[in-house]
């Protein structure tokens, strides 16, 4: 008989010989999947909207489902910064919490580092872009790629 039965307080659905454990059976890998993939943490990309600090909730326009106010806030989050042209985004204290994947800069944008460290790593650091890295007394730690084309360093060697 085809349909739905209720079997022992659980439904049963039986049709062309198939239940729901030979469907599962059949599908493992599909639902192994669809959980695994259901599972993993989803980026949020910060896009600087003004010239401002980088931990000011005013400086970022955010795209994702972090908690996170500014990039790199919440440990485990792999962000993205995008600096866009004609902002500055200053550092004004330590962004070293693992949380930081992607810091981008183009065209005449720029990261004023002064003397505070920011970590870049995630699952894959990158730090890239056009724009300019001011680094003054501070250090910048990329795990991964680092292409930029304009780099201004400055105070104590």
């Amino acid at each position: 008989m085809q349909g739905i039965e209720t079997f022992g307080g659980f439904l049963r659905i039986v049709g062309k010989g198939l239940t729901v454990v030979d469907i599962v059976r059949k599908y493992q890998v599909f639902f192994f999947l669809f959980f695994v993939i259901g599972t993993v943490r989803s980026q949020t990309t910060f896009t600087a909207v003004l010239t401002g600090n980088w931990n000011s909730s005013l400086s970022w326009s955010k795209s994702g489902t972090s908690t996170s106010t500014f990039p790199g806030q919440n440990a485990g989050q792999d962000d993205l910064a995008i600096i866009p042209a004609g902002i500055t985004i200053t550092l004004t204290s330590n962004q070293i919490n693992n949380s930081l994947m992607s810091v981008t800069v183009n065209g005449t944008g720029v990261l004023a580092e002064g003397a505070n460290n920011l970590t870049i790593n995630g699952t894959t650091g990158n730090l890239a872009g056009t724009g300019k890295l001011t680094i003054s007394t501070g250090t910048i730690n990329v795990e991964g790629n680092a292409t930029l084309t304009t780099v201004t360093c400055s105070g104590a060697a």
